[in-house]
C-alpha cells in the first residue's frame, strides 16, 4: 500500500467537515440563547414576563431537548446525518421567527419546547458525523472545535444582539422581535447549503482520492473498539488491506483492498462502483453494524467495499443492538450526572449572563429590593410599553452596553475550551481536565458577590473565569463516551449523557429566576452555582471508568 501523508489528509478532512458543521452549531446556540438578550426589554414590554417565567422558559426549552434526544439521534443514524441535520434546522428557524409573534406566557412556553424538541437531533448528529471522520483519539478535539460555537455564540452574540436591538421601532417592532426574526433566518440558509457543502462519509469525500479514501476509513475504524482491521495476504499488484468485523447475522465489514490476484485495476473498478451508490444516502459506515454482538466473527468479502450512503443506516436490529450497549453501561450514567451538573452552570450562564452583567453596572447583583414592589405599590407600577414605541435612549444604552459587555466572558470560555481539549489529547488524559476546570468555576462563583460590590470590572472578570471552566470541560467530556464504547453504542450513550445533560439545562435556568424572585437578588443563585460547580469536580475525581 503506497505512503500516504496522514497529515495532509487529515487538515483536508478538518477544512471540509469541521466548517459547515460549526455553523450548524453556532446557529443552534445563537436560536436557543438569544432569548437571554431579548428578556433585557421583554420584561418591560410584556407584563407576565418576570425573572421566574423567564427561567421557567429557558428551562422549558430543554424540556422538549430531552424528549428527542434519543428518538433524534436514532433518525439520524437510519437517515444519515447530511439528511437529517437540514430537516432540523428548516424546523428550528421556522420555530424561532414565531417568538416575535407571541403575546401570552402560554405561547412563549409551548414555542420553547418546541424549539427545544426541534434542536434535540443537531449535536448528537454533529457527534455521530465527526466519528465517521475521525478516530476516537482525534474526536475529542475534533469536536471541541466545533463545540467552540457555543462560546463563539456569546461572544458574537452580545454585539450581535446589540445590533439587532437597536433597530428597536423599526417598521413598528420592537428590537427583541427583530432579534428574534433575524436570527431565524440563518439556519433556513444553511439548510439549503449543507446538502451541497457536508461531505457523506470517508469513502465518497470528492476531496480526496480513492486510495486516500480507503486509508481515512482504516485509520478510523483501527481506533474502534470490537473492530479488527485483518491485513489482506500479500500479493504482487496488490495495495489493500481487508478490514474483518467481529459480530454475526449481520452485513460484515467490507474489505480496504480490491482483491488481491486482480491487481489496481480491479481495486479502481470496485471504488468507482460503490462511489456511484452515494447518491441511495443509505447505509454507509455502519459496515461494522453489531459491533460487540456475539458469536464467531466471519471472512469478509473479498474486495467488497462499505457501502458509502449518507452516513447512516443499520437495520433495527442493529440500532436496539446499539441502544442496548449505549445506555445500559453504568459508566455512561455517571457521566451523564457530571453532564447535568454540568449544564446547570453552563445554561445559567447562556440564559442569565446579560442579566446578570445589567445587574453589576447597576450596583444590584447581591440585592435589588428598591426595584421591588410591595402589595401597595403595584397600582403604581408603571404599565408595559406599546410594543410599537422605540425605548427611551438611556435604557437601550443600557442594554447595549449589557450585551456588549456579555461577550468578554466568552472570550476566555473559547480559548480556554480549545486549550484545555488540545492538551487533554496530547496527555490522554481526561479525569482532571474536567474536575479542575470545573473547581476554577466554582471558586469564581464563589467570589463573584464581593466582586460585584467592589465593582462591575471585576464581575465581569469572575464570570470570564467561571465561563472559562465550564467551557473548558466539552472536549474531554464529550469524547469519553467514545472511548468507553464502539462508534454505534457511544452515539447512543452520547444522546443519554445528552439527555441527562438537558435536566441540568431544564434546572439552571428555573432555579436561578426563582431564587432571584425569591432573594430579591443573585446571592443565592451564585452561590448553588458555586456548590454545583464543586460536586461536578468532586464526581469526576471519584469516576471509575475502568471497563465493567
Amino acid at each position: 500500500m503506497k505512503a500516504m501523508d496522514g497529515a495532509a489528509i487529515r487538515r483536508r478532512v478538518n477544512w471540509h467537515c469541521l466548517p459547515p458543521l460549526f455553523l450548524v452549531a453556532l446557529a443552534c446556540q445563537l436560536d436557543r440563547s438569544n432569548l437571554a438578550y431579548a428578556a433585557l426589554q421583554l420584561s418591560s414590554d410584556l407584563s407576565f414576563f418576570s425573572r421566574t417565567v423567564q427561567g421557567l422558559g429557558s428551562g422549558c426549552f430543554f424540556v422538549g431537548y430531552s424528549l428527542l434526544q434519543i428518538p433524534s439521534s436514532a433518525a439520524c443514524m437510519a437517515l444519515g446525518p447530511r439528511r437529517w441535520l437540514p430537516i432540523i434546522l428548516v424546523a428550528w428557524g421556522a420555530l424561532a421567527m414565531c417568538f416575535a409573534a407571541m403575546r401570552s406566557i402560554a405561547a412563549f412556553l409551548v414555542l420553547r419546547l418546541l424549539l427545544g424538541a426541534a434542536e434535540a437531533g443537531a449535536y448528537p448528529a454533529i457527534m455521530f458525523h465527526l466519528s465517521l471522520f475521525y478516530s476516537p483519539r482525534n474526536l475529542g478535539l475534533a469536536y471541541t472545535i466545533v463545540a467552540t460555537a457555543t462560546a463563539v455564540a456569546g461572544l458574537t452574540g452580545g454585539p450581535l444582539a446589540a445590533g439587532i436591538m437597536s433597530l428597536d421601532g423599526a417598521a413598528g417592532l420592537r428590537g427583541w422581535q427583530w432579534l428574534f426574526l433575524l436570527e431565524g433566518v440563518a439556519p433556513l440558509l444553511l439548510a439549503a447549503a449543507l446538502p451541497f457543502w457536508l461531505p457523506a462519509s470517508p469513502l465518497t469525500a470528492p476531496f480526496l482520492s480513492p486510495d486516500e479514501q480507503q486509508w481515512l476509513w482504516r485509520e478510523v475504524n483501527a481506533e474502534q473498539p470490537g473492530i479488527e482491521l485483518v491485513p489482506a495476504a500479500p500479493e504482487a499488484g496488490s495495495d489493500g488491506l481487508e478490514a474483518g468485523a467481529s459480530g454475526a447475522g449481520q452485513h460484515e465489514v467490507a474489505s480496504l483492498a480490491a482483491p488481491a490476484a486482480a491487481g489496481p485495476g480491479a481495486e479502481a473498478t470496485a471504488t468507482q462502483q460503490t462511489a456511484g451508490h452515494a447518491e441511495s444516502e443509505h447505509a454507509e459506515l455502519l459496515a461494522t453494524h453489531k459491533r460487540g454482538g456475539e458469536g464467531p466473527s466471519e471472512a469478509p468479502v473479498a474486495g467488497q467495499l462499505p457501502s458509502p450512503g449518507d452516513g447512516g443506516g443499520g437495520d433495527s436490529g442493529g440500532l436496539r443492538a446499539a441502544a442496548r450497549r449505549g445506555l445500559s453501561d453504568p459508566r455512561v450514567w455517571v457521566l451523564g450526572i457530571v453532564m447535568l451538573l454540568v449544564d446547570v452552570c453552563m445554561n445559567a450562564i447562556h440564559f442569565w449572563l446579560p442579566t446578570l452583567v445589567k445587574a453589576s453596572l447597576q450596583g444590584q447583583l447581591e440585592s435589588d429590593e428598591d426595584e421591588a414592589l410591595d402589595d401597595d405599590d403595584v397600582a403604581l407600577a408603571p404599565a408595559p410599553r406599546p410594543l410599537h414605541a422605540a425605548a427611551p435612549s438611556g435604557s437601550l444604552a443600557l442594554l447595549v452596553r449589557a450585551a456588549l459587555l456579555s461577550a468578554l466572558p466568552f472570550c476566555g470560555a473559547a480559548v480556554c475550551m480549545v486549550a484545555n481539549a488540545w492538551h487533554a489529547r496530547r496527555a490522554d488524559e481526561r479525569r482532571l481536565h474536567v474536575a479542575v476546570p470545573m473547581l476554577a468555576a466554582a471558586l469564581a462563583w464563589g467570589v463573584l458577590p464581593p466582586a460585584a460590590a467592589v465593582g462591575p470590572g471585576l464581575a465581569v472578570v469572575a464570570l470570564t473565569v467561571a465561563a472559562s471552566g465550564i467551557w473548558a470541560t466539552h472536549g474531554p467530556l464529550f469524547s469519553w463516551p467514545a472511548a468507553l464504547l464502539d462508534r454505534d453504542a457511544a452515539a447512543m450513550g452520547f444522546a443519554l449523557v445528552k439527555t441527562c445533560g438537558s435536566v441540568g439545562s431544564f434546572l439552571g435556568p428555573l432555579l436561578i429566576g426563582w431564587l432571584a424572585d425569591l432573594m430579591h437578588g443573585y446571592s443565592g443563585a451564585v452561590v448553588m452555582l458555586a456548590g454545583v460547580s464543586a460536586a461536578a469536580a468532586a464526581l469526576v475525581c471519584v469516576f471509575n471508568d475502568a471497563p465493567t
